[in-house]
């Protein structure tokens, strides 16, 4: 049965196929070239993308960015519309060449998403867009359509997210970079990411099991970077140890003591936070697979960023996830089988009277913004509209379904069966949203509730940008308590980063001038970041 659903949907994108057409797009046109046919392992190629600042790209135009690249399948080889792992080289040979992509920070690891199962093709980018609203880094993504050429001829794949992959790096995850000599304090202890997901490959079991098991299911950390073949014996008795230490200290009695409890290896922010998008998307995957967790040098572990959300916001029925009630940190209620559970640590949290506390706090003063519906609506219907322009005579998602016709075939037991239109999937995301969110209010809406007057300040007084509205220039303004690498960006709702600055700072305050004289009247996005951390900012430019 399984081997003829292959069957079916290869049969109906092969006769798609023919119908699809791509002679120009609103979105970049990313073009892929190799020799041979692209599978698990690298090869090289060339990529050719076409972003025109005017918004029209025809396939015949002139490339604004090419480059030499090794390529392969990401994830299943045999998947319908495969995604990609890229690699920008200075030549052949396979030297990483770091360089700015699609107005993206300089670097050489990319990925492109094929959002299969996701037939609004927002999921993943919605997810990254709200996490980083919440002030915290995560892959930065754009929408664009793919050619790609094994040899045998352009061959149109349909729409994709070209994007960043999680990586350490200035940019990026702003760690440490750890090396084989660094097997001492300072420098051993960090820094480190790591990943639960259900590869067998470099990993140690957790010693703690997750709730609800129904059997011998364990906790996987996944060695990311340093990777499995690089991490020194030290290093890895180092990174281990800390994560007993954070298990142990918050399954013991004193979990809730701000001094010996788990918060003296653990950032309360970022754990907080991440337990509030997770239930916000109410992934199926959340938790549980593709869930990063890094460690700085000289500083406490952190969660996050997410990945892998095409099975959140209504996209399954699977294991209670298209429930707009209940609790995605409780999977095992509901799936107590399934060989990849949660870690008992959300269960516990959820235990710690100050962390719910603040938690709720939180929740109620993003929900004032970052997580209001009428914000979250208004950047789903400028990334659905982005799809829906007309250019080529098509649109973007036209064309991709057109190429893969999947409307009313089901993937992932989608909730209902699967949508019989786009208009009607970005909808039940929407329902889904408004639902979700209004149930989360019954659970942790705590009207006049306030954060600390540090962290307030932090977030709304010591960052903040002026004069909003603006008509030529706009500052942004900061307070550091330390020397720090800042970048200010802005880009349009869109996701194309139009201005990019980078600073050395030192301690103190600062007022940075930015010039946007020559961009159009419209709604921006700045972002302001430090490190791992960054503030979003709506700026109306008159």
């Amino acid at each position: 049965m399984r081997k003829f659903y292959f069957l079916l949907l290869a049969g109906l994108a092969m006769a798609g196929f023919a119908q699809a057409q791509l002679t120009a797009s609103n979105l970049p046109i990313v073009r892929i070239t190799t020799n041979t046919a692209i599978a698990g392992n690298q090869i090289d190629g060339n990529m050719h993308i076409i972003d025109n600042s005017s918004g029209v790209n025809q396939v015949t135009d002139p490339p604004t960015f090419q480059s030499i690249i090794g390529v392969k399948v990401r994830g299943s080889v045999s998947a319908a519309k495969k995604s990609y792992n890229v690699e920008t080289w200075a030549n052949v040979l396979g030297t990483s060449l770091n360089v700015s992509v699609l107005g993206f920070p300089a670097e050489n690891d990319w990925v492109l998403l094929s959002s299969y199962t996701d037939r609004s093709l927002l999921r993943n980018l919605t997810g990254m867009y709200l996490y980083s609203q919440m002030g915290y880094w995560a892959s930065r993504m754009r929408l664009c359509e793919v050619i790609i050429n094994e040899g045998t001829g352009d061959q149109y794949q349909g729409v994709y997210l070209f994007g960043e992959k999680i990586k350490r790096d200035s940019a990026r995850l702003d760690l440490a970079t750890l090396q084989p000599g660094d097997n001492a304090e300072p420098e051993i202890s960090g820094g480190y990411i790591l990943r639960i997901d259900d590869s067998n490959e470099g990993f140690w079991a957790s010693l703690h099991l997750p709730p609800y098991a129904s059997g011998s299911q364990n906790i996987k950390f996944r060695y990311e970077e340093p990777a499995d073949n690089d991490i020194t014996p030290v290093q890895t008795a180092y990174i281990k140890g800390w994560m007993k230490k954070f298990e142990d200290s918050l399954s013991s009695g004193n979990y809730q003591d701000t001094n010996i409890g788990w918060r003296a290896y653990a950032a309360k922010t970022w754990f907080r936070d991440y337990l509030i998008f997770s239930e916000v998307m109410k992934s199926k995957d959340a938790y549980r697979k593709a869930t990063y967790l890094y460690k700085d040098k000289s500083k406490k572990l952190r969660i996050g960023p997410p990945w892998e959300l095409e099975l959140s916001l209504y996209n399954t029925a699977d294991c209670n996830a298209s429930s707009t009630t209940g609790w995605a940190y409780q999977y095992g209620l509901t799936c107590d089988t399934s060989t990849y559970l949660p870690p008992f640590w959300w269960e516990r949290l959820m235990t710690d009277t100050l962390f719910v506390s603040e938690l709720k706090c939180r929740y109620t003063y993003l929900r004032e913004n970052v997580l209001d519906t009428a914000m979250i609506f208004s950047y789903l219907d400028a990334m659905s509209d982005s799809l829906n322009v007309i250019q080529g005579g098509g649109t973007a998602q036209g064309r991709n379904f057109v190429k893969w016709p999947i409307w009313g075939v089901n993937l992932v037991n989608e909730p209902m069966g699967g949508a019989a239109d786009y208009a009607t999937e970005v909808a039940r995301i929407k329902t889904f949203l408004q639902d979700r969110l209004a149930w989360l209010d019954t659970q942790w809406w705590v009207p006049g509730c306030a954060l600390s007057v540090n962290e307030l300040l932090g977030e709304q007084e010591n960052n903040y940008i002026s004069p909003n509205p603006a008509s030529g220039n706009f500052n942004t303004h900061l307070v550091l308590n330390k020397q720090t690498k800042v970048s200010v960006s802005v880009r349009n709702l869109q996701g194309a980063v139009l201005y990019t600055k980078n600073y050395t700072l030192g301690t103190g305050e600062h007022k940075l001038n930015h010039d946007i004289s020559e961009f159009p009247a419209s709604i921006y996005i700045v972002t302001i970041q430090q490190g791992d951390y960054s503030r979003h900012f709506k700026l109306v430019k008159n």
